[in-house]
């Protein structure tokens, strides 16, 4: 039985334990240079208080934390919380699951809120930019990224060509990361989210955008494609709890398997992928 296909944007993806796993820290490298761009363009106070919301497994709030007094990393899966406190420890951090919406601070106000990579998952992205700039006080900020693949690509060619050359090879390896599909369902324009922005009571003050482009030997590594390798080479050690289920594979496939996925990274190597493009939206809340 094949495994069901995931699209990144799709929320509840995130709260799948061998999901957070592979995209822990210890697969830094294209995720980690993001967030530290996204903290380069603040002008930060070492004296205030920051909500990194969707922190994940941690990758924005590590950058933060030396930067500022105090961090309250919010996510509402367990599942990444759990990868954040296994690779992060702070006295100058506050772990908080759930929303926005259920987070109650003991010290307000909050000046600033951050999010990176959090938009496209938004199930109700008015709603949940209507929650954060009723939070934040007058002229507070919140500065998020967004991501748009409509012009991904590898090395000029279409995701979408590769993305039929790779399905035989991600339905050979019935690993259950492998099945997850970038899809872009969730193709968020600049003016898209201006608009929201402004009907949700913020006011964009700036934005910024970046060509995101890397190796593909470098997202490999920084992403949960090495993790599967990693836990693909322990799939016979019978205690790993990641690969309990996958057993039945049995020893005998187990080579195949590491040839498809060879046949995999060989299809990326040496080659430049340009996942799309980012923008870094700069807002404040404005009251009466």
């Amino acid at each position: 039985m094949r495994q069901k296909k995931y699209s990144i944007c799709d929320a509840d993806l995130y709260q799948k334990q061998w999901y957070a796993e592979c995209y822990g820290l210890e697969n830094k490298g294209y995720w980690s240079s993001l967030c530290k761009d996204l903290v380069a363009s603040l002008d930060l106070d070492p004296e205030s208080r920051v909500i990194d919301l969707g922190c994940g497994t941690g990758y924005l709030t590590q950058e933060l934390l030396p930067k500022v007094k105090h961090v309250y990393a919010i996510d509402p899966s367990i599942a990444m919380l759990r990868v954040l406190r296994k690779h992060i420890r702070a006295n100058n951090l506050d772990i908080f699951h759930g929303t926005i919406e259920d987070f109650v601070c003991s010290s307000p106000p909050i000046p600033l809120i951050l999010a990176h990579g959090v938009f496209v998952t938004l199930k109700k992205p008015f709603r949940t930019l209507s929650s954060i700039y009723s939070y934040l006080p007058h002229k507070g900020i919140f500065t998020f990224s967004v991501e748009n693949w409509e012009n991904q690509n590898i090395d000029g060619e279409p995701y979408e060509k590769f993305l039929q050359r790779q399905e035989k090879l991600t339905t050979e390896l019935e690993l259950p990361n492998l099945q997850i599909l970038l899809t872009a369902e969730s193709r968020y324009t600049k003016e898209d989210v201006s608009l929201l922005i402004q009907s949700a009571g913020g006011h964009l003050l700036d934005c910024s955008e970046r060509t995101m482009s890397t190796s593909a030997e470098d997202l490999f590594d920084s992403y949960e494609l090495q993790g599967e390798l990693q836990h693909l080479c322990s799939i016979q050690k019978e205690d790993h709890s990641l690969f309990k289920r996958d057993l039945a594979l049995k020893r005998e496939g187990i080579q195949r398997k590491i040839d498809a996925w060879k046949q995999l990274e060989a299809l990326f190597t040496g080659k430049i992928w340009t996942i799309g493009t980012q923008y870094i939206f700069h807002t404040e809340a404005l009251k009466e």
